[in-house]
């Protein structure tokens, strides 16, 4: 009994040592996923949250400062294809680069909202760094951020105001600065093809000029179409009323230039396809639950091609019908097969396929056509028109020119260049110089350009904060040096010394001269540079924790997908619909599988 007793005490001592060692083991294992749980979720603290995000944008600053202004530097951009695009766009640079930190982030979609003007991405980049580098320095003077953003609130404010007094009124004289202003971003452009792109760019922009309701000025850019050529010099700069499509004639047979042209507008493809078939070729197999295709064919004549003379028949009926009402042109948004564009062909019409949308909805806004889905629906109100449809070559590549139209006036620019990377710049430069145009005309007020607005308004900043009592005022103060570091970046592209120039800038103010500059901007960019700023700013500044939350998994919606036949034999059974009518069925040759599609 006493040998027993001695065993069971032993054996839940064992027992007991196990518990005890797998609690142990878990309670590591515990500890070990609580320390991954921390480390991926972990909540940082506030000086190191704000120093991380102020240097996060000034290596923003520092990498697109030297890009800024008329003499700055280019960047090569490479994408991870091995794409390489050159330019000194300080927008675009943003938008291209691979951004992970969340205050890059911000920036960056800071910047987005500034591309509908054109310009100021740079600027604002520049005048963002050079706020936080003021405020790390502030707040290391231990003065609270909440102080230091009121005082920037109390700048930006006061800089609005005060940019209304320093505007003047523009004229078509100024606006000719203005294009020139925002020009200067192509330093290799010689002046006379300088003169002759602002030139366009305000011809352009007053063309498409209209005045709403109120009597305000609103410039319709939508309706200037850009297109590019590689081929010839970039002199070679050409305008037309009308729309130039991309695209390429139909047939080499089909005529080349139409005058008169009636227009039709297609948005369905002009094809053979198997909802074209009717109801007579179909009916039951007798004693069989399954349909299938069948052909009244007449004696001695194959069925195949009887079925192929009534598709042939069924197309020709609707050329004919794009004939009884007079159609020479035709675009169409989808394709056109060989059956098609013979008969195209051989009544002399003009055909193109594959046009955009935003193609079509813009000849159905100038010639008056109305796009149909179907070719039945088509009448008299949908046909539009115009003096002119022809094929026209611009360089090496050949586009389809439609002027003289009766609607709303779109203008065309065909930009020339030697290769690719300088067309893309000037295109890029001429795009935004219309925007900014367009800016100074619905504003109808600008400022001088070349630093030295931010110069005046750093000066009276500077008067203002001596009216301060409080700590803002070193905030305010500390704005005014902020905004002198634009003039200053754009004396150090251009290779002067930084701080002659400022010096020389504010002698200039302080004394009270005239300003002699043909350096002209809109007053809209500028307040919305100092208002995106200022924000972007007091935002990053206002962050003092930073927590990494949990992933949230988006869930795919369930959809129920109908199995399709995996033989031919299956296919050409399950081709015949469940329901007699029109079906659109497409075939897909790698997985074998029809899709239905009811019209």
């Amino acid at each position: 009994m006493a040998v027993d007793k001695r065993e069971k005490i032993r054996y839940f001592k064992k027992t007991l040592e196990e518990e005890a060692q797998r609690a142990m083991q878990e309670f590591q294992i515990h500890q070990a996923i609580a320390a991954e749980v921390a480390r991926e979720r972990k909540i940082e603290e506030p000086k190191k949250v704000l120093d991380e995000n102020i240097s996060v944008i000034r290596a923003f600053h520092d990498a697109v400062k030297t890009a800024f202004g008329p003499r700055g530097s280019y960047k090569m951009m490479v994408d991870s294809y091995g794409e390489v695009d050159v330019t000194c766009d300080g927008s675009l640079i943003i938008d291209e680069m691979d951004i992970e930190h969340p205050a890059g982030k911000m920036l960056a979609s800071t910047i987005e909202n500034l591309n509908e003007l054109g310009d100021g991405a740079t600027k604002t980049v520049i005048l963002t760094g050079a706020l936080l580098r003021e405020a790390e320095s502030l707040i290391s003077m231990k003065i609270h951020p909440a102080t230091v953003i009121r005082g920037y609130e109390l700048a930006s404010a006061f800089i609005r105001d005060t940019l209304n007094d320093l505007a003047i009124v523009s004229d078509d004289a100024t606006l000719l600065e203005v294009a020139r202003t925002s020009l200067t971003s192509l330093p290799d452009l010689s002046d006379e093809l300088h003169e002759r792109i602002a030139a366009t760019v305000v011809d352009v922009a007053k063309s498409v000029t209209e005045e709403d309701e109120v009597g305000k000025r609103i410039v319709q850019r939508k309706r200037v179409c850009v297109e590019r050529s590689v081929g010839g010099s970039t002199s070679e700069l050409e305008t037309l009323d009308g729309i130039i499509i991309n695209r390429d004639l139909l047939d080499e047979d089909m005529p080349d230039r139409v005058e008169d042209a009636r227009i039709a507008l297609l948005d369905f493809p002009l094809e053979i396809k198997m909802k074209r078939v009717e109801e007579k070729f179909m009916r039951e197999r007798q004693g069989s639950d399954k349909p299938y295709i069948a052909i009244n064919a007449p004696p001695g004549v194959s069925p195949v091609k009887a079925m192929l003379d009534h598709l042939d028949r069924l197309m020709q009926d609707d050329i004919d019908k794009l004939q009884r009402l007079g159609v020479n042109v035709l675009f169409c948004h989808r394709t056109i097969d060989e059956v098609a564009k013979r008969y195209l062909t051989k009544a002399g019409i003009f055909a193109v396929k594959r046009v955009e949308s935003s193609v079509l909805r813009d000849l159905e806004k100038t010639t008056g056509a109305k796009t149909v889905i179907l070719l039945k629906d088509l009448c008299e109100d949908d046909i539009g028109t115009a003096s002119l449809v022809e094929v026209r070559r611009f360089g090496r590549n050949t586009m389809i020119v439609v002027e003289g139209c009766p609607g709303e006036r779109f203008r065309s620019v065909m930009l020339r260049g030697g290769t690719l990377h300088s067309i893309n710049e000037v295109q890029r430069a001429f795009m935004r110089t219309l925007k900014v145009v367009a800016a100074a005309i619905e504003e109808n007020k600008v400022i001088t350009g070349g630093g030295h607005t931010e110069i005046e308004l750093a000066l009276r900043l500077r008067t203002y904060a001596n009216r301060l009592s409080g700590k803002e005022q070193f905030a305010v103060l500390s704005y005014a040096d902020a905004l002198e570091m634009v003039p200053a970046a754009l004396a150090e592209n251009m290779g002067y010394n930084r701080v002659d120039k400022i010096v020389e800038l504010r002698s200039k103010h302080r004394s009270g001269d005239k300003i002699d500059t043909k350096l002209v901007e809109p007053l809209r960019i500028e307040r919305q540079v100092v208002s995106s700023a200022t924000e972007l700013a007091c935002a990053l500044l206002r962050i003092d924790y930073q927590i990494n939350a949990k992933n949230k998994l988006s869930t795919l919606d369930q959809q129920s997908v109908e199995p399709h036949p995996d033989t031919p034999s299956e296919c050409l059974e399950y081709m015949a619909p469940r329901q007699w009518g029109l079906w659109d069925a497409r075939m897909r040759t790698d997985k074998r599988s029809v899709y239905w599609k009811n019209d």
